[in-house]
């Protein structure tokens, strides 16, 4: 039972306060079908929206089922249309963005209808009204007449005890208008129908009862067909709570029903966090001008080079071997300087010993298959180069190219061949990975060594003084003109030669020479007393001197032999984010840690990089809020389109809470769609541009977690205004409204 007793209603402007409604008492029971009558402005839509619960009261008292309800909160009367409230308007208050079938689901889930059911119900209620040919057919491409059917059966959704109607028919032509009519009659069965209309003559065949309005006050009351009244017309008291899935459904709905405003919304939500995403990337690119040294000349931002810092030898590699940073473990460090350049083989220099660039060594265990451009990784005799050096040197995949161990334009010196078996945007133009087997080379490690310590021959002699020759003539000594050393196989045993130009002069008597292989480490080795009978003089006009391969096997014995223990190890990361943290990490009692990307042994920093990661989040906090302030304005008419969606919603049994949700929901999976939507675009990138790599590699995965927290936080601020906005006009009012905008 609805009973209204004393009821008035007054509309408050900032001038003048108008009549709605005067001393209203009526009483409704079941069975009914009451047409509520009157001029425009008399009150019939106010009374309507009053009984509904769509609007409030000043004065009197409404029972709803035996219980006052001048003490109802907008939670209340929430809770009471969505139970027992189907309400149809004359505005086809319908979600035009949403399918007949949608708007008819929508309603089900409210009501929290059996899932399995609700799609069977939905065209159950579509076939009544008579719309099959429309389920799948956009709201906003229906006719009036459509629009009003999916409304009722909208209505009919929720089989609530109570269906309210103004003017169902006000915008249709008269033989749609009987339809929308006797469609309602034939489904008012145990239900109380209330409607509102300016023309009684097209309703009173089917209604039991009229009113008439005037000025606010009840003028006619007449029963025109007497029905047995019941008592037992009771309320649906079961409190349905909305679960998640519709919630979840709802949202998804929503966000994807308009794909042209889903489309510009997060292009330009993709745009803003693009943007916050490359300036948080950048800064933490620019933090090594600040917390270490950027290293400009070589590509060493994945070696760190490790010493104990007694200088002793390293022999417990226990405390490495376990650290997941850690890629490779190199302990003939010296490899990294084996090589000096790179030759191409073709038919015009098929020894491949014409130097093109010098070269910078990287072991291939730094890199992923994700680097890799094209190709593979490397397998043994093959190389890495990067796109850079690819281009500079006009190489292809499957060259083969020669690595000079020492930079000559001499056919001697034939480099060792290597084949090309893949590219990567990572390390500069002189950068090139080799398989790890390579930095276990111990005859490169030698030939690095060499590169790096200091070399000399020195010669014994006396000088001859034909005038006043000396029968005990003092032998002296001096350094022969500096040269590059190289192993010559094809010399015998013990076999030295060198270059005329740098011999001696005449009027000098050679005794003898030897050679100085420099310290390193503390270690180095002498060749004494070298016989003259295994000096070759040549006429090549350099300062290479070559070296049999005799000497070689000495030295490789002597600084490489089965009892090697390095000084120093080289360990080998991923990148210099992966070095920073295991640079700051390692024990730094107990080793000289060496890193060229960050020197944290040999300088101070200006800040830690923890302290640099919080000022760099505080920018991208107001940065992005800067940002998202901007998407917020944008956003303001957009998200307004949708009130009157929200208003349909709260007419129809949705709550504040419910649709506060939704809201929030929408704008969480705008968000992820449009972070994923940027990290998708920066894995393309990083995949063309050498920059883009080199600059996202900066950040890593729980900074990522980071950004995509503090972006979906700003943007839930937009959501959170757009609540506050929404939510503080009432249902009438936010339809009202919109029908105001509509004219």
């Amino acid at each position: 039972m609805i009973k209204l007793q004393n009821v008035s209603k007054y509309y408050k402007t900032s001038k003048s306060i108008g009549l709605g409604l005067r001393k209203i008492n009526l009483e409704f029971v079941k069975d009914e079908f009451v047409v509520i009558t009157g001029e425009s402005g008399s009150g019939k839509s106010t009374l309507l929206n009053v009984i509904s619960g769509l609007d409030n009261y000043e004065e009197g008292e409404m029972y709803l089922f035996g219980e006052e309800t001048s003490h109802f909160t907008v939670d209340d009367w929430e809770k009471y249309r969505s139970l027992n409230i189907g309400y149809v308007s004359q505005n086809n208050n319908i979600i035009e963005s949403y399918t007949v079938l949608q708007n008819i689901l929508v309603s089900l889930e409210l009501q929290d209808y059996p899932k399995k059911n609700r799609k069977t119900r939905a065209l159950e209620l579509i076939k009544m009204v008579g719309l099959e040919k429309r389920i799948h057919h956009r709201a906003g491409k229906l006719s009036g007449g459509e629009k009003q059917r999916t409304v009722i059966a909208r209505a009919l959704a929720k089989d609530a005890p109570v269906i309210v109607c103004d003017e169902p028919t006000g915008n249709l032509d008269s033989e749609t208008g009987k339809s929308i009519i006797d469609l309602i009659k034939s489904l008012s069965k145990d239900k109380l129908i209330i409607l509102v209309t300016h023309n009684y003559e097209e309703v009173k065949d089917a209604a039991t009862r009229r009113i008439r309005l005037r000025d606010g006050e009840v003028i006619e009351d007449q029963e025109i067909e007497q029905k047995p009244k019941t008592k037992d017309f009771k309320k649906n008291i079961i409190d349905r709570k909305i679960p998640f899935s519709t919630l979840f459904n709802s949202a998804l709905r929503t966000l994807f029903a308009t794909p042209k405003r889903l489309f510009f919304i997060l292009t330009l939500q993709t745009i803003i966090i693009g943007i916050f995403v490359f300036i948080y990337a950048y800064l933490m690119l620019s933090s090594n001008l600040l917390v270490g040294e950027l290293a400009s000349e070589n590509d060493s931002s994945h070696i760190i080079e490790i010493i104990n810092r007694d200088e002793s030898k390293i022999t417990d590699y226990s405390y490495f071997e376990d650290n997941e940073l850690i890629r490779s473990i190199v302990e003939y460090e010296t490899t990294y300087y084996a090589y000096s350049a790179i030759g191409k083989i073709d038919e015009f220099n098929p020894s491949g010993s014409y130097a093109l660039g010098e070269i910078n060594m990287n072991d291939s265990t730094v890199l992923n298959e994700e680097d890799i451009v094209e190709g593979s990784l490397p397998k043994e005799n093959e190389i890495i180069l990067s796109v850079l050096s690819m281009e500079l040197f006009d190489f292809e995949i499957g060259d083969e190219v020669s690595l000079l161990r020492v930079y000559t334009k001499s056919t001697r010196s034939v480099g060792d061949v290597y084949t090309i078996s893949g590219t990567t945007l990572r390390g500069n133009n002189q950068s090139i990975y080799f398989h790890p087997s390579v930095f276990s080379d111990k005859d490169l490690a030698l030939n690095g060594l060499i590169t790096l310590v200091g070399k000399s021959i020195k010669y014994y002699y006396v000088k001859n003084d034909p005038l006043s020759p000396n029968p005990n003539p003092e032998i002296k000594y001096d350094v022969m003109a500096s040269g590059k050393f190289i192993f010559d196989d094809t010399l015998e045993d013990w076999e030295i030669v060198i270059p005329s130009h740098i011999w001696p002069a005449m009027n000098i008597s050679v005794t003898h020479l030897s050679i100085d292989i420099g310290s390193y480490y503390g270690k180095s080795y002498i060749f004494d007393d070298i016989d003259l009978e295994n000096i070759t003089k040549s006429r090549e006009y350099t300062n290479n001197i070559y070296l049999s391969e005799t000497y070689r096997d000495v030295l490789l014995d002597y600084y490489f032999g089965d009892d090697f223990v390095p000084n120093k190890i080289v360990l080998n990361v991923h990148d210099f984010v992966d070095g920073k943290n295991l640079a700051e990490t390692l024990n730094q009692e107990d080793y000289r840690v060496y890193y060229a990307v960050a020197a944290l042994d040999t300088r101070e920093a200006i800040m830690t990089q923890n302290q640099f990661s919080i000022i760099s989040y505080i920018v991208i906090i107001i940065v992005g809020s800067l940002l998202y302030t901007i998407f917020g304005v944008v956003l303001k008419n957009i998200n307004l389109a949708k009130k009157k969606d929200f208003a349909i919603l709260r007419s129809i049994g949705a709550n504040r809470t419910f649709l506060a949700k939704q809201v929030v929901l929408e704008q969480v999976f705008g968000g992820i769609i449009a972070f994923s939507l940027v990290i998708l675009i920066i894995f393309i990138l990083e995949r063309f541009s050498y920059s883009v790599s080199n600059t996202m590699k900066s950040v890593s995965f729980y900074q990522y977690i980071i950004l995509f927290v503090i972006s979906i936080l700003l943007s839930l601020q937009i959501s959170l205004r757009f609540n506050r906005q929404i939510f503080n006009f009432s249902v009438v009012s936010s339809l009202n409204e919109n029908e105001e905008e509509a004219k």
